[in-house]
């Protein structure tokens, strides 16, 4: 039997006597309103942890749960889905709404709007959070007094047993206790002495005894006097705004000074008019308002803190810019849940811009990173020498293989070592002892692409290398054009072979038979020797080693007879020549008239009478061909010496360290450079074949960088035909998706990259790159080349690095809206308050002065505001039993902030949050939103590589 039960009997009986229904517990209704307010402020309102769908998520024995609620099982897919006649967002359905990813999930965002769309400030005070509210039972306290006090009163004047009422006297202890509890001692005092003690002296006739002695009743009515005259001095003269109860101005304070006066003066007069049952009683009928007096109170002083929080503090609202937020978070849940491919994890979020409100970031603890189909925007990592970028691409790369998702890793490194370091993860590995065709597979354009990708060390001015660029290009289409050009030549001598071979044979045969008759067979012996002579020269021709094989030697010969001009004539050398008649290229004059006609006439001759040995493109004005043939025997020609020379030094800084390379063999010792047809095709990489080049740069130097250009790029070749047909048409003849990894490509990079990017990410070729930072792109690329090229990185892992890189990455992460703790009038930092609670004197169990710091919370202490405090009349009161000492009383928690748009991360950040290794910002284009946070880093040791591999394939295997 408690005050619930007096309540429940009471309520009971009006619903099923007079309204004839039935009525739920009072204790149940108090809970119910408690857990839907708290439902409304618990500060997951834009969490979207859970986002509504057709399709539920229910647990096999939940079936008829969900099914109660109105969804229907859907046999094909295996799952219940919400009928087109019910919406999908009703709340109903929660408990079977998706989840969202663990990183997108929002477990300790702070609260700035309630679940009602209201500003949170305007309904939660501090102290409700740091230390808990009033409960909402207090009141119930209040009316336990008087009531008990009347029962006491009415047991105790029953004849003969009526003692046994006093035992019922520690009955009010708990409820004292508990008001003292939450409103202090001073209060519960106060309570008890008013509402239990006043009144049961008063029914059982104390007061009227006591009033029977006159020198008693005199002084209380001097008291009594005294008390009305400053009473009424107060109310007229006291500021208002002292008054935390003026809550009107002063005639409202009058007012209730002569009503609460007028009811005691009323009350004392009944009790002294009336019988002391009765006089007494009336007392208790009035106790029993106390509680109304101080709900009243209560709720007034809590309204002016509240509506004043709600003036100052109003970070919640931010208009369409919130409504967008929402929105955007909601469609990033929503778009993760509908990506198949595997999350990866980058880190783990220390919180950092949580704290700060960012609302695009990750909760403390949280997993950062992004699904392989995010991984296609393309990731970018910068640090410093010694923060860890290798190992911690080896450990993205096992990440990745742990998740079985289906594609081929192409691992390229500027200093050449990464695919050495993970050749466990590889299926093949490009090093000294393959037998690698080295421009195998690339046409003139990707050859020319290839070897110009880079711009070297010792390169000279742009217009130097500009023009070397030209010499290569039009080198490479003239090579293509002579490669092609005989092979066709040996295709037709083939086939003219192949034709004089079935006509001999046919003579043969009617040989035979003329000689078998006994004709005369003189003429078909003239005719065979005429046709064995042309097949011999068809065998010989075919025999030869071919001349223009599409080698990078070859290429370099070709070069060479570019470069050999005639210096007293400005004529092209006698090997340029030679290639130009063989393919058909009309005559040029050279100096002497009579030759040039003859020539001339030899070209048309040709023309007439074998059109076959003359390159179709070369009968076509304006071709390509044409135009490259024209440049090198004309305009070439023209240069003069040293300027022909300084151009051909640039271009032999490309060719000479793969002519020279003394690694770049197979296993044989052949040069890869002579090889035209490898056993290693690049091109599988396109078909899941894991592929990495290792050329370390202690060993190969130069040549490592430009190997490697010339491989990357007919993976490019092959990513760039893709765009011609369907993601169908590509998946089915056996392509995979490819993941590009480049360690220190500051040493590789060039327009290619920059080119390839924005294309690749459509072909499906995901690129992680990492260098040491900005300066290192720059020297690579003109600057607005290098911004485009670091702007089509949508996912970034920034470690310490460059005072340069962080001005880029300052630029590019932007501005967000977050709380900033500077100036008064703006934000609640919830967090601060807690940590000066936590901090302070008044709550640590092991001060010396524990003892007394527990009377000062008796007394009041250490109680959380945020409204402002008067330095006079508020800050500072004598406590309790310490007079003449003086402390303050309240504790003020950081009221500064303000919402603002700031950059996401200052310089001063950069400094100090990324000044330790493993922990680096980690940014990235989650699911078409942006998320970011400072965050934990894993690594993969060199030495761990091996063992973690075979658990990979290990576990793949079972």
């Amino acid at each position: 039997m408690n005050i619930y039960s007096l309540l429940d009997i009471a309520i009971q009986f009006k619903h099923r006597v007079l309204l004839r229904a039935p009525a739920r517990p009072v204790a149940d209704r108090m809970w119910f309103n408690v857990a839907a307010r708290f439902a409304n402020v618990r500060g997951k309102v834009n969490a979207h942890n859970r986002v509504s769908s057709r399709t539920l998520v229910v647990p096999a024995s939940y079936g008829p749960r969900a099914e109660a609620l109105g969804a229907v099982y859907d046999a094909a897919t295996n799952t219940y889905v919400v009928p087109d006649a019910l919406d999908e967002k009703d709340a109903k359905f929660a408990p079977f709404w998706p989840s969202a990813p663990r990183d997108l999930q929002n477990q300790e965002g702070r609260a700035e709007l309630s679940r009602d769309g209201q500003v949170i400030e305007s309904l939660v005070h501090p102290h409700d959070r740091l230390q808990g509210g009033d409960s909402t039972a207090l009141f119930l306290m209040y009316a336990a007094l008087p009531i008990i006090g009347a029962v006491i009163a009415a047991v105790t004047s029953i004849p003969f047993v009526g003692w046994l009422g006093w035992v019922l006297l520690p009955a009010v202890v708990p409820y004292i206790r508990a008001i003292a509890r939450s409103e202090k001692a001073p209060d519960a005092f106060r309570a008890t002495v008013l509402t239990f003690i006043l009144p049961l002296a008063a029914a059982k006739g104390f007061l009227m005894a006591a009033g029977s002695n006159e020198l008693v009743f005199g002084v209380f009515a001097t008291i009594l006097n005294v008390y009305l005259f400053l009473g009424l001095l107060y109310c007229l003269i006291a500021p208002v705004e002292q008054d935390d109860e003026a809550w009107g101005g002063r005639w409202t304070r009058i007012k209730g000074f002569a009503l609460w006066n007028t009811a005691g003066l009323v009350a004392i007069a009944m009790t002294m008019l009336f019988p002391p049952v009765i006089g007494g009683f009336l007392w208790f009928v009035m106790a029993g308002a106390y509680g109304f007096v101080y709900y009243a109170r209560d709720y007034k002083e809590r309204t002016l803190v509240l509506q004043s929080q709600s003036a100052r503090f109003n970070l919640g609202k931010q208009g369409l810019m919130e409504d967008f937020n929402r929105q955007a978070l909601e469609t990033q849940v929503r778009k993760a849940l509908a990506d198949p491919s595997p999350f990866i994890q980058w880190g783990v979020a220390l919180g950092h811009l949580r704290k700060k409100g960012v609302k695009k970031s990750y909760d403390t603890n949280s997993p950062a990173g992004i699904s392989i189909e995010d991984l296609f925007m393309h990731a970018m990592i910068w640090a410093e020498t010694g923060m860890g970028k290798s190992a911690y691409i080896r450990w993205l790369m096992a990440e990745i293989l742990k998740s079985g998702y289906p594609c081929a890793f192409a691992v390229f490194c500027g200093k050449g070592a990464l695919a050495g370091e993970v050749r466990g993860m590889l299926d093949m590995v490009i090093e000294t002892g393959v037998h690698l065709g080295l421009i195998e597979g690339l046409d003139a354009q990707g050859l020319k692409a290839a070897l110009t990708n880079t711009k070297m060390e010792d390169d000279n001015a742009d217009i130097w290398t500009g023009i070397s660029s030209l010499v290569i290009d039009h080198a490479a289409v003239i090579l293509e054009a002579l490669h092609h050009h005989e092979l066709k030549l040996r295709a037709l001598d083939a086939a003219k072979k192949l034709e004089l071979e079935t006509e001999i044979e046919g003579l043969l045969q009617v040989r035979d038979r003329d000689e078998a008759n006994g004709n005369d067979v003189a003429d078909i012996d003239e005719a065979l020797n005429r046709l064995g002579e042309q097949l011999e020269e068809r065998i010989h021709a075919l025999s030869e080693e071919r001349e223009w094989k599409w080698t990078l030697e070859r290429f370099d010969k070709l070069i060479q007879a570019i470069g050999d001009v005639r210096a007293d004539s400005n004529i092209p050398g006698e090997g340029l020549l030679a290639a130009a008649n063989y393919i058909g290229v009309q005559p040029i004059h050279l100096g002497n008239d009579e030759d040039f006609v003859a020539r001339k006439a030899d070209w048309a001759a040709r023309l007439a009478t074998a059109p076959q040995t003359i390159h179709p493109d070369l009968l076509q004005p304006g071709s390509l061909l044409q135009q490259s043939f024209g440049w090198v025997l004309k305009t070439w020609p023209a240069f003069a010496a040293e300027t022909r020379g300084s151009f051909m030094a640039n271009v032999q800084n490309r060719l000479v360290p793969l002519m020279r390379g003394k690694y770049l063999v197979d296993d044989q010792g052949v040069p890869w450079h002579s090889i035209e047809h490898g056993s290693v095709n690049v091109g599988d990489v396109l078909k899941g074949t894991s592929m990495g080049v290792n050329v370390p740069d202690t060993r190969h130097g130069t040549a490592g960088i430009l190997v490697q250009n010339l491989i990357s790029q007919r993976l490019y070749t092959g990513i760039k035909l893709r765009n011609e047909v369907t993601e169908a048409d590509w998946r089915g003849r056996g392509e995979l998706p490819v993941i590009q990894i480049m360690d220190e490509c500051q040493n590789l990079i060039g327009r290619e990259e920059q080119r390839i990017l924005p294309i690749s990410r459509a072909t499906k070729m995901a690129c992680i790159y990492a260098t040491q930072g900005y300066e290192g792109i720059l020297a690579k690329l003109p600057e607005a080349a290098a911004q485009q090229f670091c702007n089509s990185f949508q996912n970034w892992a920034l470690y310490r690095t460059s005072p340069q890189s962080y001005e880029y990455m300052e630029l590019r992460f932007g501005v967000e809206e977050m709380t900033m703790f500077k100036h008064k009038t703006a934000g609640l930092d919830y967090d601060g308050g807690l940590d000066m609670v936590l901090d302070n004197a008044l709550f640590d169990p092991n001060h010396p002065n524990a003892a007394g710091m527990k009377q000062l919370r008796k007394a009041g202490a250490g109680r959380v505001v945020a409204t402002h405090i008067d330095p006079v009349s508020k800050a500072r009161w004598v406590g309790q039993k310490f007079t003449g000492i003086q402390a303050t009383k309240d504790l003020e928690i950081p009221a500064s902030g303000r919402r603002e748009s700031q950059p996401l991360f200052s310089k001063s950040e950069f400094n100090g949050l990324l000044n330790q290794q493993g922990r680096a910002i980690l940014w990235f284009n989650r699911a078409g939103v942006r998320r970011a946070d400072i965050c934990k880093t894993p690594f993969l040791p060199l030495d761990k590589v091996d063992d973690v591999v075979k658990a990979i394939k290990a576990s793949r295997a079972a």
